[in-house]
């Protein structure tokens, strides 16, 4: 069990690591149910582990870095056991004009790379690309219909928020 709690501080002194992702490594060494607990609970008290922590540098990582949206980062977080708290409190670290700024350029990227579609076939293609990056079909929708404003006559109104549900 000393040779396990050294592997996991060593791990956790490299990057920032959750409970979620601490217990599926010991799982995989082959760690019994009791000291496992014993282990992350020594890691957590000596924070080496911190979830808070953890969920803001995640957060941060993947919207400034990868360009997700708050749909597909909360949804990654939740599936590594964040509590809903501890995410919304890592979401509200999120800088709202940088979030738009980051999403405006995905969408301007993958927009060079559709110029050869029609526009109907663009603008569905930006739709899909952006939801499934994970940004909010109320954030996206504008900004779509503003970057391809010159080529289609198309109102926003023809999509709604029930065309894509992340």
């Amino acid at each position: 069990m000393e040779n396990a709690l050294l592997r996991m501080q060593a791990l956790c002194s490299r990057g920032e690591h959750c409970e979620h992702d601490i217990r599926l490594k010991l799982r995989a060494m082959q760690m019994p149910q009791p000291q496992t607990e014993l282990i992350v609970r020594s890691l957590r008290d000596e924070q080496f582990i911190d979830d808070s922590r953890y969920a803001r540098a995640f957060v941060r990582d993947k919207y400034r870095f990868n360009g997700w949206g708050r749909a597909k980062i909360s949804s990654a977080l939740r599936a590594k056991g964040i509590g809903t708290d501890v995410i919304d409190e890592a979401m509200d670290e999120i800088d709202a004009e940088e979030y738009h700024e980051v999403m405006i350029r995905a969408l301007e990227s993958k927009a060079r790379s559709l110029s050869s579609r029609e526009p109907r076939a663009a603008r569905d293609a930006l739709v899909r690309f952006a939801a499934s990056r994970g940004y909010e079909p109320a954030k996206f929708f504008p900004a779509i219909s503003s970057l391809l404003s010159g080529g289609d006559d198309e109102d926003v109104s023809d999509y709604s928020d029930d065309d894509f549900t992340p």
